[in-house]
């Protein structure tokens, strides 16, 4: 039995450590050093049923580590709760109760493998001992103690990725990774056939613009929008042809995503021909959402778009959308505030009494000079005197004196940085609301909350429209 094994230890281990350190002593926690490289921090206990070969115990693992003695270079005594450990084993009781107690003094002392080693001994002793079941990590379900993943099979989960989740979406999983590597491959090959349509020559370019044409995979649909929607004109025409010929809801969404950023009229109206065409019923209720965007441009797109596919459900929400508060930074001027106290001097004179400023000392403002007086005549004058000599003190006000006569010269204005509100009316959507409804009440809002409950009736199903789009 271990028992008696560990129970032998101390004179071998004794011996062992004599030998191989120089010194005496009882079994205990080391430091061993295994030849060839390596270091483990335990107990050595020799194996009586394999002579030559010991085992040491550490404080992590639940099962020691088995070497041959040779392989043992040298053992360096240190201090640890191992020794300590080996003790209470020798005495233990063989109960649940004694077992899990061990394992908790264990996990005090940072011996997580052994502790590991006598709560699963006391749930051996006693399968019901549901704290030693806790410290195993296990669950009781159905009538039994189970661990946390013998649980998730059973409630019919399946592992993938590290996490648990049900068989089917196990399934879409990896679909999606199929996806993202074949979109990979398709980003690939788009890229080069983008390049010859730009740099190859004409029969080059004409073959590279056939076999992006004949793309329908839906696998390609997100490297075609990344790639073609930065593109040129002619790209982006070929783009919302492309993503109207491919039968998948990505592609729709690309068209809804697109149709709402394009800024060129002729392809963002082939867009919008193409959603026409597909009569797909998640495509309103898409571009209704844009309606709620701050970007008015893109507000402005939605609108335009619903009003093309002919769908009156959006009327009510574009009835808000009418008229947005938009923020804007603005550089203005602002008159020079007060920069401390007293009435200074602002201009520094010469010795002719005008201003003492020369070449390129910035711009200057006009100043009226005192009168000239002779015989029979007064004039006046003015001369240039740079801005920055007039700022002046206290008040904001400088006293310049020009020719003898003190005058008071406001300081010049400063530019400052202001956030400024305004409300942009979007022109866009009282055009689709006119065209939608066959009334134009302007740009208040009011009004049209007024008569979206008197008068406004949705029509029908089978009332409505058909959703062509033949003119902007």
């Amino acid at each position: 039995m271990r028992r008696n094994r560990t129970a032998t230890a101390a004179a071998w281990v004794a011996a062992l450590v004599a030998a191989l350190a120089g010194s005496t002593g009882e079994a205990r926690a080391d430091q061993v050093k295994i030849r060839g490289g390596g270091t483990l921090r335990g107990a050595v206990v020799p194996i009586e049923d394999r002579p030559g070969y010991v085992e040491i115990y550490t404080a992590t693992a639940s099962r020691p580590y088995v070497f041959r003695r040779d392989q043992i270079e040298q053992i360096v005594p240190e201090a640890s709760p191992m020794e300590e450990y080996l003790k209470r084993r020798e005495t233990i009781e063989e109960s649940a109760d004694a077992h899990f107690e061990l394992g908790l003094w264990c996990e005090e002392q940072g011996l997580s493998g052994p502790a590991l080693v006598h709560h699963g001994r006391a749930a051996e002793l006693d399968e019901h001992h549901a704290l030693a079941q806790k410290k195993l990590g296990r669950v009781f379900f159905d009538g039994r103690w189970i661990t946390y993943d013998e649980r998730r099979q059973l409630q019919g989960l399946v592992k993938h990725g590290g996490r648990w989740v049900t068989p089917e979406e196990k399934e879409d999983l990896n679909e999606q990774q199929r996806m993202t590597q074949s979109q990979e491959a398709w980003a690939r090959r788009i890229d080069v056939l983008v390049k010859t349509f730009l740099e190859g020559n004409p029969n080059d370019r004409a073959e590279a613009e056939q076999q992006l044409r004949q793309i329908n995979d839906p696998d390609a649909v997100v490297p075609l929008v990344n790639r073609l929607s930065r593109q040129g004109v002619e790209l982006r025409l070929i783009l919302a042809q492309l993503l109207g010929t491919i039968d998948d809801p990505l592609a729709v969404s690309g068209l809804v995503h697109l149709v709402v950023r394009e800024e060129d009229q002729q392809v963002r109206l082939s867009m919008l021909n193409e959603l026409a065409r597909r009569r797909d019923p998640t495509v309103a209720p898409r571009l209704i959402r844009e309606l709620g965007k701050s970007d008015p441009d893109r507000v402005g797109r939605a609108a335009w778009a619903l009003a093309g596919l002919g769908a009156t459900e959006a009327v009510p929400k574009l009835i808000p959308a009418l008229v947005s508060v938009q923020k804007r930074v603005e550089t203005v001027l602002v008159p020079s505030e007060p920069v401390g106290g007293g009435m200074g001097m602002g201009v520094n004179f010469g010795a002719s009494g005008g201003p003492a400023f020369g070449i390129g000392s910035g711009p200057s403002i006009p100043v009226l000079t005192g009168p000239a007086v002779a015989p029979g005549a007064i004039a006046f004058g003015a001369q240039a005197v740079p801005i920055f000599q007039y700022r002046g003190q206290g008040t904001g006000v400088v006293m310049g004196n020009v020719g003898g006569v003190t005058a008071p010269v406001p300081a010049p204005p400063v530019p400052r940085q202001v956030v400024r509100q305004y409300q942009h009316r979007n022109v866009e959507v009282l055009a689709a609301l006119e065209r939608l409804t066959g009334t134009n009440l302007g740009y208040d809002v009011s009004a049209w909350n007024r008569w979206l409950r008197t008068e406004f009736r949705p029509p029908a199903e089978e009332d409505r429209p058909a959703r062509l789009v033949p003119q902007p």
